[in-house]
């Protein structure tokens, strides 16, 4: 089963971001258009692909071909092309090639082609800081015909059930052209518009994002699993990287509890080590890297095999990302349920933004056991958390490449 809109089977880029949500486990902290940044408005993972139709059977794909992070900026790479519609009989050049660099406070689009139904200037800043309607800033541009400015603003901001939308106007105070985008939350532009000129006529024209078509492939195949289900993405991401796998009957059993012991061999494995050699019990080598790495210390657990609770793997978590447990007061309708040892612990992935309790009662469930697709959640967060924890360099991004595909194809 191939699943549009997350990621592909291949991952070639420079360094791999994935971004997420935690639900039944708890979820990250609520989508408030307060806590978005810019680097949210852009696909936070690689190989997202976009394909667009729009006026007189115009169309246009393009996917990212490479994503670095580094001290200041975070930069896309994108290839494409230009649907060709004289069949092969224009030389023309339909590639087209963009870069999108986010910085702290705007997203600037630098791009080179031919034919492409895009912004009159090869450099333009798509969206500025603060994310609210109202914003509003000019922006020196040029093109063939010379230097201009561009009164820019965000005209609407919408709140949907894909995200934030934001539609944003420029508007060359030289002359009645205009461009109107509507960048969403993970997706980026999702249309363009613009005032075309013939003549002595002018009409907009324009292009929008065909869904369908668009997004990252999932390639998952479990026999009970369809691809309708909450937890459907966040499996996929982990089947692709190789950290969870389904049982030789070819299910993924995504209600079934998951042990102490495959818990924790996931924990260890998103911190990119992988067994060597053999064991007589299998989990023997992922407890030694778990205590080498102080992911859990010794006689902690005396039944591997047992289901793990939400409190322990929230402790595992956390000491997975290196951060340090702080002491704070927990506010859960259950917390003095919540054993001592696991307190700071849970107070501190509340505070990240990592947990809350569940929506219905405010309860945290110490004590209860996960289901697999639950934990497959976690994972997502956990391998985000770390790949986010501080900037990398272009040496770093590089080492992590080849992490991420020897992990892919282990």
């Amino acid at each position: 089963m191939v699943i549009r809109g997350n990621l592909a089977s291949k991952i070639t880029l420079a360094i791999v971001v994935i971004a997420m949500t935690f639900s039944p486990l708890t979820v990250l902290a609520d989508n408030h258009i307060e806590e978005l940044e810019l680097q949210d408005l852009l696909p936070q993972y690689n190989n997202f692909e976009w394909t667009y139709h729009g006026s007189v059977e115009y169309g246009h794909d393009m996917q990212i071909s490479s994503m670095m992070i580094n001290e200041m900026s975070t930069n896309y790479a994108i290839e494409g092309s230009v649907h060709d519609m004289s069949g092969g009989e224009s030389d023309m050049d339909y590639s087209l090639n963009l870069d999108y660099s986010v910085r702290s406070d705007v997203i600037i689009q630098t791009k080179s082609e031919e034919v492409m139904l895009d912004s009159e200037y090869d450099e333009i800043e798509l969206i500025r800081t603060p994310l609210k309607e109202g914003t509003s800033w000019s922006q020196e541009v040029e093109n063939s015909e010379g230097a201009t400015t561009l009164e820019s603003r965000i005209t609407d901001v919408e709140n949907t059930d894909e995200g934030w939308i934001f539609k944003v106007r420029y508007e060359d105070i030289n002359s009645d052209y205009y461009e109107e985008r509507k960048i969403q939350e993970g997706v980026g532009a999702i249309s363009f518009e613009k005032l075309m000129f013939f003549e002595e006529d002018s009409y907009p024209m324009g292009y929008s994002l065909y869904e369908a078509a668009s997004g990252v492939e999932l390639d998952i195949d479990f026999s009970d699993v369809s691809g309708d289900e909450w937890y459907v993405d966040h499996v996929a991401k982990l089947v692709t990287l190789a950290l969870i796998e389904g049982y030789p009957d070819g299910t993924f059993r995504p209600d079934g509890q998951i042990t102490v012991a495959e818990f924790i061999k996931v924990a260890v494995e998103s911190l990119s080590y992988y067994q060597e050699g053999t064991s007589s019990v299998w989990f023997e080598p992922y407890v030694s890297k778990a205590l080498e790495l102080g992911l859990i210390e010794e006689g902690e657990f005396e039944d591997y095999n047992r289901p793990i609770t939400r409190q322990e793997m929230t402790k595992i978590i956390i000491k997975a990302t290196g951060e340090e447990p702080q002491s704070g007061q927990l506010s859960f309708a259950d917390s003095s349920e919540v054993e001592a040892e696991f307190a700071p612990y849970i107070y501190t992935a509340v505070e990240l933004g990592i947990i809350k309790g569940y929506p219905s009662d405010n309860t945290f469930r110490p004590d209860r056991t996960s289901t697999r697709a639950e934990a497959s959640k976690l994972f997502v967060i956990l391998v985000e958390e770390l790949i986010n924890m501080e900037p990398f360099t272009a040496e770093e991004a590089l080492i992590l490449e080849v992490e991420f595909e020897n992990r892919l194809y282990h």
